[in-house]
């Protein structure tokens, strides 16, 4: 089953990085393994621009220190799970 918040967070992930275009990285995060951000090396810009993109997605504002402290991608999907979002 789809989920659709994640779908969210990889295209997010994605726009910012060109995670998908390395095969084995698209094949791991397609298949729904978590992939830690430090494995990525993502700097705070490049996280700064997915968090944009999950926002205008999404619609919402979310906690831009909450979401700074997440190591990989299913933190950050847990994290919209349990609704958060507001200010920051």
């Amino acid at each position: 089953m789809a989920d659709a918040l994640r779908d969210v967070v990889v295209a997010a992930l994605n726009k910012a990085t060109g995670v998908l275009n390395e095969p084995e990285m698209a094949r791991q995060i397609l298949s729904g393994a978590d992939v830690a951000f430090a494995d990525l090396d993502l700097d705070s810009l490049t996280m700064f621009e997915m968090i944009m993109e999950i926002e205008e997605q999404l619609g919402i504002e979310m906690n831009l220190d909450a979401v700074a402290e997440a190591k990989g991608l299913d933190e950050v999907v847990a994290y919209l799970r349990a609704g958060g979002h507001g200010g920051g």
